[in-house]
């Protein structure tokens, strides 16, 4: 007669063990393939911004900045690089998720879009 054995525990480690295909949902944006597992909702999202900023300054970099805007452009890329390697931290565990405001990574991806439509427009 053969016993079942129920492993019930609440490390992480061990239940990446079991599950792994459950724990792990995506990887960080920077490209170092950090695995980051699906139960820490903040981390994903940070994750999720941090994607989302890099996309903006990659878009707005392959067009060259004309006249005026030049300087508010140079602004706008110096914000998004700190805040690039603040969610980088976060990924990386050497920072507390909750200390990101998404307000700021929304407000500095409205003003980029607003940028780079502005840099669509001059160049049409």
């Amino acid at each position: 007669m053969s016993v079942a054995r129920r492993v019930v525990t609440t490390d992480a480690l061990a239940f990446a063990t079991i599950y792994p295909s459950r724990v792990v949902g995506q990887t960080c944006f920077c490209g170092c393939g950090k695995p980051l597992a699906i139960y820490r909702r903040e981390r994903r999202a940070n994750n999720a911004r941090g994607e989302a900023v890099q996309d903006l300054l990659r878009r707005v970099e392959e067009q060259p900045p004309t006249g005026a805007g030049s300087a508010r452009l140079a602004d706008w890329r110096a914000q998004g690089e700190t805040l690039l390697d603040r969610l980088m931290d976060v990924n990386h565990g050497s920072r507390d998720p909750w200390s990101i405001d998404p307000g700021e990574v929304v407000r500095w991806l409205a003003t980029g879009e607003s940028i780079a439509r502005g840099m669509r427009a001059k160049g049409a």
